[in-house]
């Protein structure tokens, strides 16, 4: 019994990294910020999608760039997902 418990614990430890990947999300706001649409200074920018419940995730610009990115491990499939400002 203890060994069938290894083995399942070994294939579900497996099973787990297979079901997901690192995805990361990077969207270019320098046309948003020339229009006045964004202001890095008060604005932010999230993406939302079925595998966040639409709840959205927010991107950072750390090197300041206009290039907002942030990586996040999401299931495996197809997804949903669109950018939103504030």
């Amino acid at each position: 019994m203890k060994k069938l418990l290894h083995v399942s614990l070994v294939v579900a430890a497996i099973f787990g990294l297979a079901v997901g990947a690192s995805v990361t999300f990077q969207v270019n706001m320098s046309a948003q910020i020339d229009m006045g649409n964004f202001n890095p200074e008060t604005d932010f920018v999230d993406v939302a999608g079925d595998f966040n419940s639409w709840s959205g995730d927010v991107l950072a610009d750390d090197d300041g760039d206009s290039i907002y990115t942030v990586t996040l491990e999401i299931a495996e499939g197809d997804i949903e997902y669109k950018y939103r400002i504030n």
